[in-house]
């Protein structure tokens, strides 16, 4: 997925080479974590009430994942950016 490759690559250019792996590591649990629990919630919420709320929450979701990823696109330095090749 074009997203998985977009944050595969802020991890690298925010982290230094000793800690990549680590990077590396807690983004697929988080991601990992996501993936479990979205359709879990989704689910419940679409049972429980109504398939416009659980759609609804989502994208409500979706959007405060994109407002939190904007400081970090305006604040993140990147090691190209610096003259460093990786």
């Amino acid at each position: 997925m074009p997203a998985e490759t977009a944050e595969s690559t802020v991890v690298a250019l925010m982290l230094p080479d000793h800690l990549r792996g680590n990077g590396y590591g807690v983004l697929g649990l988080v991601q990992s974590m996501g993936a479990l629990a979205a359709p879990l919630i989704l689910g419940s919420r679409w049972v429980a009430f109504t398939p416009t709320l659980a759609f609804g929450d989502t994208a409500a979701w979706m959007l405060a994942a994109a407002l939190a990823a904007k400081p970090i696109t305006a604040t993140g330095t990147s090691t190209l950016e610096k003259g460093k090749h990786a």
